[in-house]
């Protein structure tokens, strides 16, 4: 029993950590994408970049840590997916009226 108690521990530092990981990619991610792209005006790839790499790290994060406390982050992952798809989405509607309107 005494065992288990430190390994505890540890799953929480490792927790605390990627947390902070996440936490700093993300700033990460706000520096780097924010002036990216030059000739992007409405700044939607910078904002599709920013939100796909958020997603992959959240995913990262809820399928490595799978415990009922950890839930939020499965849920978090799932919104961020849908948001994504949407996004993506949007992004190919708007390429394919633009093609339409080439002419």
């Amino acid at each position: 029993m005494n065992k288990h108690i430190p390994e505890e521990n540890s799953v929480n530092w490792n927790v605390s950590l990627s947390a902070g990981l996440i936490l700093t990619n993300t700033l990460l991610a706000i520096v780097c994408f924010g002036g990216v792209y030059e000739f992007d005006p409405d700044s939607i790839r910078s904002i599709f970049a920013f939100l796909l790499s958020i997603t992959i790290l959240i995913g990262i994060f809820a399928f490595g840590y799978r415990g009922k406390s950890y839930r939020w982050a499965m849920w978090l992952f799932v919104i961020l997916l849908i948001i994504s798809i949407m996004l993506l989405g949007l992004a190919w509607y708007a390429t394919q009226l633009g093609k339409a309107f080439k002419n």
